[in-house]
């Protein structure tokens, strides 16, 4: 998804600084406001309307800023579906079998418990506060050691045990969480708002003899 925002008073500003001071002030403010943009998102992904339970660092290493020229800032959000066990999966079995916890040394740990062998398939807490449960499924180390929430797609066969495959579960990616309506105005607002406060601070700065932009 790509948006654009316009931002206003450029050519207020054109004439009020010379071309070097121009472009400082610009460039300034937008790395700025675009460092403000990314803050923003990332705050409204974990703690607006719909919070999703994800970590502060998990969020914003998906999000980077760049300024290709000095007159254009670009907030670049990417990342695959989220695998389950960022949202902490519980097994259920006549109570807690296994959970999944995230470390900040291995990444994603499984802590094992106790319980039959039957699962009641797994909890998570996707939306902070509302955990569901997800019948069938069951918490298993993957093969590069990291603990995931499988289940068995119906239908679909391996060829090795004739069994239905086991399939990973994922969901959403930080890019859909980012263009729902609650969040992405959010964020415009904020831009908009901190742009106006950053150009002209800038300005004030140059006109005052505190910045030297020549």
């Amino acid at each position: 998804m790509d948006f654009k925002i316009e931002l206003k008073g450029l050519e207020e500003t054109k004439k009020i600084l010379n071309v070097k001071q121009y472009q400082k002030a610009v460039t300034f403010s937008l790395n700025r406001v675009i460092k403000s943009g990314r803050t923003e998102a990332s705050e409204q992904i974990r703690k607006g309307e719909k919070p999703f339970t994800l970590s502060k660092s998990d969020v914003d290493r998906k999000m980077n800023v760049r300024l290709p020229n000095p007159y254009e800032a670009v907030l670049k959000i990417t990342s695959e579906p989220w695998i389950l066990s960022y949202f902490k999966p519980r097994q259920i079995i006549g109570g807690i079998k296994s959970a999944i916890k995230r470390t900040k040394k291995k990444g994603f740990e499984l802590i094992k418990g106790t319980g039959r062998k039957n699962s009641g398939g797994v909890s998570i807490e996707i939306v902070k506060g509302r955990r569901v449960t997800l019948k069938h499924a069951f918490i298993v180390t993957g093969k590069g050691g990291t603990p995931l929430v499988f289940w068995r797609k119906k239908g679909d066969k391996s060829s090795i045990t004739g069994k239905d495959k086991l399939v990973a579960l994922k969901v959403y990616s930080l890019p859909s969480m980012f263009k729902k309506p609650a969040v992405i105005g959010k964020v415009i607002d904020k831009i908009k708002t901190q742009w106006e406060k950053e150009i002209t601070s800038a300005i004030n700065r140059i006109t005052s003899g505190k910045w030297n932009a020549d």
